[in-house]
């Protein structure tokens, strides 16, 4: 998640010092925004491992188990092809706006419908989390404070599925048009791609302070 910052970080840096796009600055842009996607699937693979197996403790039932690990699971997969897809997009990482552009790259049609389900599954997942273990969590002996405290957590997990949801909706973000290489079109390319990476921040950043949170929790019991 560091890492994805110091990214994002970099991308802003780059607007300031280049506000005009040239070609040679778009492949730099680019290959910030690929790397940046990599980041974001680690980080996201990780998490879903991490918050499986938080959640699973609040669970007794062998079906809700099995449920929390073919969620995550499923989640898990299409991150890794996501993964692959985004570094290997184009072959290589040298001068991906100038393979874009050419043609030589995978298209379109073909790779966002995978990031359509990748955020799909990720905020259902959230979703499944958080769910499953509030019929147990309700009939439990755990103390009133105890309940509130892991409701909060629950419900922190899956603001994040709201951010997916909205992420979802800019994939098209890493995708370089030529028309931004003229100064006179209305929208640069960095406000086409800011989007997508503000929300990818915003729905890791729920994601993590909630299981970063549940190593709290021992101390309020």
């Amino acid at each position: 998640y560091i890492l994805l910052s110091c990214l994002a970080l970099n991308v802003a840096l780059l607007e300031r010092h280049h506000p005009i796009l040239t070609l040679l600055v778009a492949d730099k842009l680019l290959l910030l925004l690929t790397l940046g996607e990599v980041a974001f699937m680690l980080s996201t693979i990780f998490l879903k491992i991490s918050l499986m197996l938080f959640y699973r403790q609040f669970v007794w039932k062998q079906w809700q188990r099995r449920a929390i690990i073919v969620a995550g699971g499923c989640s898990i997969v299409l991150s890794l092809i996501a993964l692959f897809l985004s570094l290997f997009q184009c072959g290589t990482l040298k001068h991906i706006a100038h393979r874009q552009i050419n043609g030589h790259c995978v298209r379109r049609d073909r790779f966002v419908p995978l990031l359509y389900l990748h955020g799909a599954t990720g905020a259902l997942t959230d979703w499944a989390f958080a769910l499953l273990p509030v019929t147990v969590l309700i009939k439990s002996s755990l103390k009133p404070h105890i309940k509130l405290s892991v409701c909060v957590l629950l419900i922190l997990g899956v603001t994040g599925s709201v951010a997916a949801c909205f992420r979802t909706a800019y994939v098209y973000g890493v995708w370089f048009d030529p028309a931004f290489l003229d100064p006179a079109t209305p929208s640069t390319f960095y406000e086409h791609s800011a989007p997508e990476i503000v929300l990818a921040l915003t729905e890791l950043g729920f994601g993590i302070s909630a299981a970063s949170l549940a190593c709290l929790q021992p101390l309020l019991r």
